[in-house]
């Protein structure tokens, strides 16, 4: 299933405004939590690829920013999937011990 941001992306008359993408993404960014929030984390990247990708910030510090921005929130969103996986791991294997 594609994602929205390459729905969007394919499109240029569908993909909104900067000022309103950035806006959102100010938005999710002063959330609470909002990188322990899977949800939200995906929704930080997804913003900051269509600010990245948008026509008007294809150079220069914007583009540079949500590019290194993304990257790091990829990272932390993959550092905490990892993180819930080893818990979970280690919660069956308590679960398991327990049994025997």
């Amino acid at each position: 299933m594609p994602n929205t941001q390459d729905l969007l992306l394919e499109d240029v008359d569908q993909i909104p405004e900067m000022d309103t993408i950035t806006a959102s993404l100010l938005f999710l960014l002063s959330k609470p939590g909002a990188e322990s929030d899977s949800s939200v984390s995906k929704a930080i990247v997804d913003h900051l690829l269509l600010l990245e990708k948008h026509p008007g910030c294809k150079t220069g510090v914007l583009n540079n920013t949500a590019r290194k921005l993304r990257f790091y929130w990829n990272e932390l969103r993959s550092e905490k999937q990892q993180q819930a996986t080893e818990s979970l791991i280690a919660s069956d294997l308590a679960s398991t011990d327990f049994l025997h």
